[in-house]
């Protein structure tokens, strides 16, 4: 009776084992062989990166034959990195700005630095960012913010962060008179006068234009306000930003006939980001299906059709942004298979 009890047991054991084993796994029956799952660290469900992320992991475990790839939500850009190091995900979403803060220990990452540090694979899309302002105040450059009542975003968020970096840098920001309100207030605060300007931001190439936005575009007449060169210069230093005009939003006509046929914006790069430790033949696989792919993914999030124009382009100025930060062997294998390697980019080990 002893003997059978210890049978079972060792069974019940062995049993385990096997299930614990293959629970990174999943069978792919057109293979023949146990795919990998990864998981994808997004962001809070609703937001566009889990949207996209859910599309990224359709359309990747559909072309890869050794990945299956599950979009999961997460608490943030910030968080992924640390999740990452964690071996909650293998793959996350970030900004290209706050990976660079990882690799510099810089806030949110001073405190409690981070360790693995993961690797670049590719740009996803682009947040452009721009100030507009009140049209009857007639301003042209950002030097005429001085005074002004400017809004940047509520306190503490992205886009926040970043407009006050940006006067910052272009020596404007201790000469405004900064107003505080929640996006969904922007219109109403507009249409009553209580704001001259605001920094804006659009998505995807301005193809996506936030609902805020739409309703200060509804409700107010404003002109668009450019950033002086030297100004531009200024913000173009700050890793993970780069400058670049393009065509304005699709805003009403009162106001799209008051923008420039080109318009200058400094672009906040979203990427793609791996653990160090991934199997680079995997990582080759998974960035081959996702460049190739990228017209499958465009048609699940049509955002993403600007992926699928200018993913070269969008990539090589995320990542010359910055450049200390490594990319990942198996993205580096495939760059240099399309010829779009720079030999200044350097390839983590």
């Amino acid at each position: 009776m002893v003997k059978r009890l210890k049978s079972k047991a060792v069974l019940v054991v062995v049993g385990f084992c096997l299930v614990a084993w293959s629970l990174p796994f999943t069978y792919d029956a057109r293979a023949g062989e146990k795919r990998a799952t990864w998981r994808l660290g997004t962001t809070k469900e609703g937001g566009y990166s889990y949207t996209v992320g859910v599309a990224l992991a359709k359309v990747i475990s559909n072309r890869c034959r050794t990945i299956y790839l599950e979009a999961l939500p997460s608490p943030g850009y910030a968080a992924n990195i640390r999740l990452l190091a964690q071996r909650a995900f293998e793959l996350g979403i970030t900004q290209a700005a706050v990976l660079y803060r990882a690799y510099k220990g810089s806030p949110p990452f001073k405190e409690k630095p981070v360790a693995p540090l993961p690797y670049q694979i590719c740009a996803l899309f682009t947040g452009e960012m721009f100030v507009i302002g009140d049209a009857k105040l007639g301003m042209k450059s950002w030097n005429d913010l001085a005074g002004k009542r400017v809004f940047l975003g509520p306190r503490g968020s992205g886009s926040y962060l970043l407009a006050r970096n940006f006067l910052k840098r272009a020596g404007v920001y201790e000469k405004i008179r900064e107003v505080q309100m929640g996006y969904k207030d922007a219109a109403a605060a507009c249409a009553e006068g209580q704001i001259d300007a605001i920094f804006a931001y659009t998505t995807c190439g301005t193809r996506s234009v936030p609902a805020w936005l739409r309703n200060v575009d509804f409700r107010w007449n404003f002109s668009y306000v450019a950033p002086t060169e030297a100004q531009q210069k200024a913000c173009e230093t700050i890793a993970g930003i780069y400058g670049k005009y393009v065509e304005p939003p699709r805003f009403s006509e009162r106001n799209r006939k008051k923008m420039p046929s080109k318009m200058y914006v400094l672009v906040a790069s979203t990427m793609l980001i791996a653990r160090p430790d991934l199997d680079k033949d995997k990582v080759f696989e998974l960035t081959k299906a996702l460049f190739e792919g990228s017209k499958e993914i465009a048609k699940i999030v049509p955002g993403f059709k600007q992926f699928d124009e200018e993913k070269f382009e969008m990539t090589r100025s995320a990542i010359d942004s910055i450049k200390n930060v490594p990319i990942h062997a198996g993205a580096a294998r495939y760059f240099k298979s399309v010829g779009m390697w720079n030999p200044e980019w350097r390839i983590g080990r």
